[in-house]
């Protein structure tokens, strides 16, 4: 059976900013910034597609983490979050699309998604993205498995998945999914070559059609 390569988006695809920007008064902490946004309770039911209208999100999420920006200033705010795709993260995805079958899970919100999609031509590349906020879970939640496994109907054997965060590597591999902790750009490259040798040829004509 075709083995199935699986990325996450943020900082495996695209590189992820924080999220200080939305309390100027704080962006000396970023590491305190980011825990409020992660403990929002409107975060998660953005990301797990409960809410999906932004300015509905911006009146909540204001008033809970008392973020002082008006709607336009914090849309910019948001989608700044997702930073630019890694460096030929392009044609690597073109070239492993040729004979490989490749698929996203990732913890994202839709109008994330929508920015991922339009900077990276993803529909090209990408056979299915299975996002938190189409699944209504979120990773590690065993349930968002268990529903990506359920609806793709393979082998968990037969799929190779790359994220940057540790618990959701752990979280994968207790259901058999071949799970790596990686990072994007050069690491991802390595990290493919060294656990899927069907890769190696791939990569490296295309690290030469690039010279």
């Amino acid at each position: 059976m075709d083995r199935i390569i699986v990325f996450d988006l943020g900082n495996i695809l695209v590189k992820l900013r924080g999220v200080e920007l939305f309390w100027p008064e704080f962006q000396h902490d970023p590491v305190y910034c980011q825990n409020l946004w992660s403990s929002s309770k409107y975060v998660y039911e953005l990301e797990t597609g409960k809410i999906n209208d932004l300015r509905e999100f911006y009146n909540l999420i204001s008033q809970e983490l008392k973020i002082n920006l008006d709607f336009y200033d914090f849309k910019q705010v948001f989608l700044h979050i997702i930073g630019e795709p890694f460096a030929g993260t392009e044609s690597m995805l073109a070239n492993l699309a040729r004979k490989h079958r490749l698929m996203i899970l990732s913890n994202t919100s839709q109008v994330h998604w929508q920015h991922c999609e339009k900077m990276l031509n993803l529909n090209k590349y990408i056979e299915k993205a299975w996002l938190s906020c189409d699944l209504g879970f979120m990773k590690p939640d065993n349930r968002i498995y268990e529903a990506f496994l359920q609806k793709i109907g393979t082998d968990p054997h037969n799929i190779f998945y790359y994220d940057d965060k540790e618990e959701n590597v752990i979280a994968a591999r207790a259901f058999g999914i071949n799970a790596y902790k990686s990072w994007g750009g050069e690491t991802l490259k390595e990290d493919l070559l060294a656990t899927n040798f069907n890769l190696e040829a791939e990569i490296k004509i295309q690290e030469k059609d690039y010279e």
